[in-house]
């Protein structure tokens, strides 16, 4: 009884246009934290991701991505754990993959 995939595509996609909305209005940043595969979701459907990288498998729990707020909504960081300590890390995998 869960929505479908079209649906769920559907309702990020609107969301995205919200964030973008609310993100023209602020003179500084916008950190947006949500789970892995409304992540994935925006980076698959919504951004240009940079030359010669491709989404990984899955992206890493708590992982930090940062897209360009305006077209072509140009990703410059992709699933960076940098932050975290070595013992965080775990296997790298999230939920968010296929």
């Amino acid at each position: 009884g869960g929505e479908s995939v079209a649906q769920f595509r559907l309702r990020v996609a609107e969301a995205f246009v919200g964030v973008l909305e609310l993100r023209a209005q602020l003179d500084g940043l916008l950190v947006v934290v949500t789970h892995g595969l409304v992540i994935r979701t925006i980076l698959e459907l919504h951004t240009r991701l940079p030359d010669g990288e491709s989404l990984p498998g899955s992206l890493a729990n708590t992982s930090c991505t940062i897209v360009d707020p305006a077209e072509p909504y140009a990703v410059s960081l992709l699933n960076c754990v940098r932050h975290l300590d070595d013992d965080a890390l775990g296997d790298g995998a999230g939920l968010s993959g296929f």
